[in-house]
């Protein structure tokens, strides 16, 4: 099969990366399967890291003529037998094809609410499927805006337990950072912007050292966009004193390392989220202890516009049940 997929951020995130990897394994079993992104995005350079089959296009605006041209022409020269779109960019830039007879599946991976009509428009009539990263999206799209149920499918997103498979190595990414074996590590591993809540967990972790001063924090991950978003939580930081004990070390492929290193992973986000997945571990004497695999409503610490102080008290908590 021949597919398709549009990417019209310029930003690299989990959804994004996501997507690279399903275009990978479509590509090498047996399908043809290419992204198509903005040039000069992060998409972009990291997708070419990943080895993914890209195509550059300037994808610039909702509604524009020459650019659902473009597409056209490459969907026919490719012989495209399935457009997939992931923002109401790419869904409209991609609608002129769809009503030409392309089939087009439109995922959605947030839960913040569609908004208008007009945005409903293209869901309700605008696609051939909706693939909902949530059981609690598709209720959405249901109940608000009376799309057929039929329609919409809930596919969650996946781990690829092999990578996280114990024994972890414990200590590479510990050293690297310079945090010994026997200190508390909480990690917190995502795009940097503000629905992410690092700022949140900045000020929880300011309340969690002054009880329990031999932890460490450290945030992986880079702004998105706007880079100036990882200089902010980089002031935070600093206004705080704490720039010893609170690391923040950049964009990284290795997260089963990550992982493996921290004794405990908080998911800081404030909204957006339908499913965040992630292992959260224990680490004893180095080997890696997976406790869940769960929907994010399910986590120990989960930050759903909670305060910081609650959030650092359940974050010491934690450290305290996983150090005993």
């Amino acid at each position: 099969m021949n597919i398709l997929y549009v990417e019209s951020s310029r930003s690299w995130g989990g959804q994004e990366y996501r997507t690279c990897l399903e275009i990978n394994w479509l590509n090498a079993h047996g399908h043809q399967a290419w992204l198509i992104c903005n040039p000069e995005s992060q998409v972009h350079s990291k997708a070419s890291e990943l080895g993914t089959r890209l195509v550059t296009m300037p994808l610039r605006s909702r509604v524009d003529l020459s650019g659902s041209w473009r597409l056209w022409k490459f969907c026919r020269r490719n012989k495209i037998e399935l457009l997939k779109t992931y923002s109401s960019k790419g869904h409209w830039l991609c609608l002129p094809l769809y009503l030409c007879g392309i089939p087009l599946s439109r995922a959605r991976c947030i839960t913040d609410p569609i908004g208008t009509k007009g945005r409903a428009f293209v869901f309700k009539h605008g696609c051939s499927q909706i693939v909902a990263d949530a059981s609690v999206i598709k209720r959405h799209l249901v109940e608000e805006h009376q799309i057929n149920p039929a329609k919409v499918e809930v596919i969650g997103s996946a781990v690829d337990l092999e990578k996280f498979k114990p024994p972890g190595d414990r200590i590479k990414f510990r050293r690297e950072i310079g945090v010994d074996d026997d200190i508390p590590l909480i990690g917190n591993i995502g795009m940097i912007r503000p629905d992410k809540g690092q700022l949140v967990l900045v000020e929880a972790a300011r309340l969690v050292l002054e009880q329990r001063p031999d932890a460490r924090f450290v945030i992986v991950g880079q702004g998105t966009g706007i880079l100036k978003r990882g200089i902010n939580v980089r002031n935070a930081i600093d206004q705080t004193g704490l720039a010893d004990k609170i690391i923040m070390a950049g964009y990284r492929w290795d997260t089963p390392n990550v992982y493996a290193a921290c004794d405990m992973i908080v998911i800081a986000s404030l909204h957006t989220e339908a499913s965040p997945i992630g292992t959260v571990c224990s680490s004893n004497r180095g080997t890696l202890r997976p406790w869940q695999l769960r929907s994010w409503n399910s986590f120990p610490i989960r930050n759903w516009r909670r305060t910081a102080q609650q959030t650092g008290s359940a974050t010491r908590r934690k450290i305290s049940h996983s150090t005993k």
